[in-house]
């Protein structure tokens, strides 16, 4: 098996989070690519405007 420079598999495994978020995290869609930002308006007004008009295209797609 292949430790790397801070190998994971060292950590000691603890009950409770040791990392304190103190403020609101924001939202990101868990794949954020462009097209999502700009459907959820993170890219400002327009691309949330015209995303309807985003053509899909497919590998088979004439």
């Amino acid at each position: 098996m292949h430790l790397g420079k801070y190998p994971k598999e060292k950590f000691k495994r603890v009950d409770e989070p040791t990392t304190k978020i103190a403020s609101d995290v924001p939202r990101v869609p868990q794949q954020a690519n462009f097209f999502m930002r700009a459907r959820f308006g993170d890219l400002g007004p327009k691309p949330k405007q015209e995303f309807p008009r985003f053509v899909a295209k497919y590998p088979l797609s004439k």
